[in-house]
């Protein structure tokens, strides 16, 4: 070999190791099993999510969000709550403001002050919330101008109320396909005066006022605080309305989680058509229209991402939710003496009939 192509071999070598050791260096670094000297391929280092959702765990809407969140981001739930984020790329952390359980004006405000700290303190990379009294508490007061990228999920209906979205800001809003269930119970109705019953929470009168809008009627509404107002309140809208719309009253003040009282009050009472836009109400009321929680947290995980590889939330337009499921509950059905056309039965799910066949 003479000693021009030596020198070219050896400049080639060189950029060579050269290549490799800046490979080497800008590498995640995972760490190494102390037992086999071979990497644990954990990634250690992961784009930082704080996830904060307006309520807890314990209410099943947020279960489905954190549900959608965690498979978008490969990330499981450990038995005692821990998150185990060892096959993602990413690290979350989740702070729940609680708002259901306590539903003060105060309490809500503390909470959020909380979350900001929080913020603050562990400076994550971007910020992913749920439902209105996240976007109204810490969104606005503390998020729009900071600069740090947000997805919302979850506010009801229309997020503008809140100066949302803007360049740093982005998210889903939650609809209910309120018209398609009215009209479908008016089919059954001895008239058209609707009613509306929740709980007493920011949610629920806003919801409640979308409903109006979207009907273009009055609706009687009733926020009662306690499971006994919410039953005296339930029997006396059957003599005042044609059709009650009846939400997850989760924010009562004596509310345990124990769904079975309400149902039982409900297969005993209702006289009117009725419905409902929340899964877990389908088996209490007539007809359901359901959402999506899942959907949310999918979304609101999967548009965190396209952020944070680069595209900005600005570009990235408001959505609504779009998946939407029919439940008809035919024990209901039987106490009223309503009989489902064939075409609504066939593209909905049919509970099963929960009256004991041998009283009849």
């Amino acid at each position: 070999m003479n000693s021009a192509v030596c020198s070219l071999y050896r400049a080639a070598l060189g950029a060579l190791i050269i290549l490799t050791l800046y490979s080497s260096c800008t590498k995640e670094e995972k760490p190494i099993q102390p037992e086999t000297g071979k990497p644990t391929g954990e990634i250690t280092t992961r784009e930082k999510i704080l996830y904060v959702d307006s309520y807890s765990l314990d209410y099943q809407w947020i279960q489905g969000i954190t549900r959608g969140i965690l498979e978008t981001l490969n990330i499981s739930m450990n038995p005692d709550g821990t998150l185990d984020n060892s096959r993602s790329g990413y690290d979350l952390q989740i702070f729940h403001m609680n708002s259901k359980r306590n539903p003060s004006e105060k309490s809500i405000k503390e909470a959020a002050e909380e979350a900001h700290t929080l913020i603050e303190t562990w400076n994550p990379d971007l910020i992913i919330t749920s439902d209105d009294n996240a976007a109204k508490y810490l969104i606005v007061p503390y998020l729009m101008d900071s600069g740090i990228p947000v997805v919302f999920c979850g506010i009801n209906w229309d997020a503008s109320v809140y100066g949302l979205p803007t360049s740093s800001i982005t998210g889903m809003v939650e609809i209910n396909l309120i018209d398609s269930m009215v009209k479908e119970l008016l089919h059954y109705s001895k008239g058209g005066r609707i009613a509306y019953i929740r709980d007493n929470t920011t949610t629920s009168r806003k919801e409640s006022e979308n409903y109006e809008k979207l009907l273009g009627t009055e609706i009687i509404k009733r926020f009662p605080t306690t499971f006994s107002s919410w039953k005296e309140d339930f029997l006396s809208l059957q003599k005042e309305a044609d059709i009650i719309l009846v939400g997850y009253p989760s924010a009562l003040e004596d509310w345990d989680g124990n769904t079975e009282p309400y149902q039982a009050f409900l297969r005993e009472n209702t006289e009117v058509p009725t419905g409902s836009w929340d899964e877990w109400n389908a088996g209490w009321v007539l007809l359901s229209y359901t959402l999506s929680a899942e959907e949310q947290g999918e979304y609101a995980a999967s548009t965190a991402i396209r952020i944070l590889e680069g595209e900005s939330p600005g570009t990235i337009p408001v959505v609504q939710n779009k998946k939407a499921s029919v439940y008809l509950n035919m024990g209901m059905a039987k106490k009223l003496g309503i009989i489902f056309p064939m075409d609504l039965i066939e593209r909905s799910h049919m509970l099963e009939n929960w009256f004991d066949e041998s009283a009849d």
